[in-house]
């Protein structure tokens, strides 16, 4: 499967700032970065992997 480029996602500004601080502290404090940055990413951002789209929707659903 060939990478694409995804679409822009357009968030309000103090919840851009927000994902972007989460992201530093994360990147500066956390011992497992990359972990801290996708959790991040998911519950500040909203920006999840389409792996985990079929499981989040079963949880809406319930």
């Amino acid at each position: 499967m060939k990478n694409q480029t995804p679409p822009d996602h357009f968030i309000t500004e103090p919840s851009y700032r927000a994902l972007v601080e989460a992201i530093a502290l994360a990147a500066r404090d956390d011992l497992d970065a990359p972990s801290a940055i996708m959790q991040a990413l998911g519950e500040v951002g909203g920006i999840w992997p389409q792996s985990v789209q079929s499981e989040a929707e079963a949880n809406r659903r319930a």
